[in-house]
């Protein structure tokens, strides 16, 4: 059974992943994964060890979220893959790529997707998105 966390802004967009939690655990239970479900308003409150043990890393929420946590696990130097679900008001970043819309969809993809490098942008001084390092689901 594979270890999933799934991190997630549970003010995002229209709270549509705190709304539908039970679905969403179901869906990876029923995929032989165990997914631990973790609320993050600020990423810092994340610990490097919080990671550990786990096969997949789910981020779900807006670009702010997106950016956010590539930004925070960058700076502590931890390389892993991570899907993304879309769950902010306007998913900017998804929509560039193709990624699904629909919750049901995307939830496929972050266990079932081929791993692509993303390049990593900068804006002032401010990095963006996701680097080169492999991720999956994207």
């Amino acid at each position: 059974m594979k270890r999933v966390l799934f991190i997630y802004n549970p003010v995002s967009g229209t709270g549509v992943v705190r709304k539908k939690m039970f679905e969403i655990v179901q869906y990876y239970n029923s995929n032989e994964c165990l997914v631990t479900m973790c609320p993050v308003l600020k990423m810092n409150e994340l610990k490097p060890d919080d990671f550990d043990g786990y096969d997949r890393v789910v981020v779900s929420g807006g670009d702010g979220t997106l950016n956010n946590f590539i930004g925070y696990t960058d700076e502590l130097n931890l390389d892993f893959p991570i899907a993304y679900i879309p769950a902010g008001s306007t998913n900017d970043y998804a929509n560039t790529l193709g990624l699904p819309g629909n919750l049901m969809e995307a939830l496929d993809t972050s266990i079932k997707g081929k791993e692509q490098a993303v390049d990593m942008g900068r804006f002032n001084d401010s990095n963006l998105y996701i680097d080169k390092r492999k991720r999956t689901g994207c």
